[in-house]
């Protein structure tokens, strides 16, 4: 950044000294050598630099001429180059310091903030903030070059230059009324522009039901409505901050005559005078982008703030204080005393919880929506803090543990998993990065999903689209599956993780979780009761508590809610989500 103000002025100083020696030369091509200049402080200067008989030495001013633009030209050139290097290195470091913000800002905070909110702050905000960023730089280098030439005003002609000052003083007054309007626009086409990316993540993401429900014609209405506020703000906004260009040539045009007409009255003072209306020339739209600059930067003031709103989330601390090895679970996971609440005003998701789940059981978790199951697994998986309580691993907080370890233990299937715009491999080896070929296949056998992968145009390396959009739904889940077991993991918690799956596929991945080492830990969000019979035990959960525990059948025999749920289940009736 300071390298290219440096050579930003630097040019500014190599073409001042340029225009100025036009002075002498001017006066030397007249015949008027000085006339008149006694008292200008340019000319002594060149006086004593070059001597009295300037007329024979043209030639040398000329080359000096020559020479400042070269130079000018030179530190021009680097000082675009640095700047366009600085725009580079600021946008690359702002773009992944918010995606490193995403990835570690609080959980809550991102289940809570609309994804066209965090999508626009990421993909649209994010560049304007670094425009206005690198304009910072831009401006610097405008006022520096408008003191430079200012102070060659001054001396030629202090009382011209006053003069000049205060009309571009009155002119660029006039201008700073127009800001509090293009703020308020700034911050209409902000909003607008997010109404927008909205309008477009829900066309993606709902393209399937808006055209099973017919619905082109009002989605498309909602998106063209989108659309045009945005067309209609950013318009507005453009007109506006089009009428700084106009004002300031009509009004600095007329200055320019009025500085003619005084020049032709003062025969002797021609050429300070033609080479002052120049340098204002030259001043001019510095002056006019430094407003202009300003009032882009005030336009911006909404993105920037957007930017620094997720700039400044603090990390969710889940990964405070963590500095105990974990290297595996060898006794059991336990809950003491935990209660959480997403909001402090509302219900508890969980409430005074106590369980205890040995290494290498299996632990389901049932109970109507809304019961704390989810949430359940998301403390485990530290996405939350208890806020009261502590869950223990070994008899050790989990804040005690460096994350990285204990969640490299850990592997997840989700009732609707999540592929990425990869290729199979690479979607498999997301659960052990740099895993072979062999490791690979041997994974998505256990989860029945070889034979299809396999079938697939260009097999392992077969793209499966965004959000594995070119796939079913029970290819998706075991492609899922093979993730979870490529992973070998201490503790596999599983969300329905079949309920997208046929028979055979269902059997065969039965198979092999129970094929899974002994010491794994198996935590099972169950919706199906039937999948859950030989679990070692059941947590029933009801509005944040666990009110039953224990065997399946001893459960049946409790006659509470759990075998109040297994018997409408059995009736036919969706007690779960």
């Amino acid at each position: 950044m300071i390298l290219t103000v440096v050579l930003g002025i630097g040019a500014t100083l190599a073409e001042g000294i340029g225009i100025s020696l036009f002075i002498p030369f001017l006066q030397g091509i007249s015949g008027n050598a000085f006339a008149g200049g006694q008292n200008n402080r340019i000319v002594v200067f060149l006086v004593n630099l070059f001597g009295n008989d300037l007329t024979d030495r043209l030639g040398i001013i000329a080359t000096c001429i020559f020479l400042a633009l070269v130079v000018k030209a030179l530190l021009n050139y680097f000082s675009d180059l640095s700047y366009s290097l600085l725009e580079a290195r600021i946008g690359h470091e702002i773009r992944v310091e918010l995606h490193e913000r995403l990835l570690d800002a609080d959980f809550g905070l991102l289940e809570r903030t609309r994804d066209e909110r965090l999508f626009n702050t990421l993909v649209t905000e994010s560049w304007k903030t670094i425009k206005a960023v690198t304009l910072v730089v831009y401006l610097m280098i405008a006022v520096a070059t408008m003191i430079i030439f200012s102070a060659l005003l001054l001396m030629i002609s202090w009382r011209l230059t006053i003069l000049v000052a205060v009309c571009m003083i009155a002119i660029s007054l006039f201008v700073r009324l127009l800001r509090k309007r293009v703020e308020l626009l700034g911050r209409v086409a902000t909003w607008s522009n997010l109404r927008l990316t909205g309008r477009m993540i829900e066309a993606l993401s709902g393209m399937e039901t808006i055209r099973s429900y017919g619905m082109e014609s009002f989605a498309n209405d909602r998106f063209t409505s989108a659309s045009k506020r945005v067309s209609d703000s950013f318009l507005r906004l453009s007109l506006l901050s089009g009428l700084v260009g106009p004002i300031y040539e009509v009004l600095t045009a007329g200055l320019l005559v009025v500085l003619l007409v005084v020049s032709f009255h003062n025969e002797a003072n021609i050429p300070a005078i033609l080479v002052f209306i120049f340098i204002l020339h030259r001043l001019q739209p510095r002056i006019k982008s430094i407003d202009g600059t300003w009032l882009a930067m005030e336009s911006m003031k909404a993105p920037v703030n957007e930017v620094l709103w997720l700039l400044d989330q603090s990390p969710d601390g889940t990964d405070a204080g963590g500095q105990r090895s974990f290297t595996g679970l060898s006794d059991a996971i336990e809950f003491r005393n935990v209660s959480f609440a997403y909001d402090r005003t509302a219900a508890p998701a969980l409430a005074d919880v106590n369980v205890r789940i040995p290494r290498g059981t299996t632990t389901a978790l049932v109970g109507p929506s809304g019961s704390g199951k989810s949430t359940f697994v998301k403390l485990i998986l530290r996405l939350y803090e208890p806020q009261a309580g502590s869950i223990l691993a070994d008899g050790h907080n989990l804040n005690e543990y460096d994350i990285v370890q204990w969640k490299a233990k850990i592997a997840v299937v989700n009732q609707d998993p999540y592929l990425f715009n990869a290729s199979a491999f690479d979607n498999i080896t997301f659960g052990l990065p740099g895993a072979d070929a062999g490791t690979v296949e041997a994974a998505a056998r256990k989860a029945d999903a070889h034979d299809f992968i396999r079938g697939l145009p260009r097999g392992y390396r077969t793209n499966v689209g965004d959000d594995g959009g070119l796939l079913s739904g029970g290819q998706k889940q075991r492609i899922s599956m093979a993730r979870a077991l490529i992973r070998q993991p201490d503790i596999l918690i599983l969300d329905e993780a079949t309920n997208a799956l046929d028979s055979i596929s269902e059997d065969a991945i039965q198979r092999a979780l129970e094929a899974l080492p002994g010491q794994c830990t198996r935590i099972v969000i169950a919706h199906r009761l039937s999948t859950i019979e030989s679990a070692d035990q059941i947590l029933v959960l009801d509005k944040g508590r666990v009110v039953e525990a224990g065997s399946f059948r001893t459960l049946l025999e409790m006659r509470g809610l759990f075998a109040d749920l297994h018997r409408r289940q059995r009736q036919g009736e969706h007690a779960f989500d």
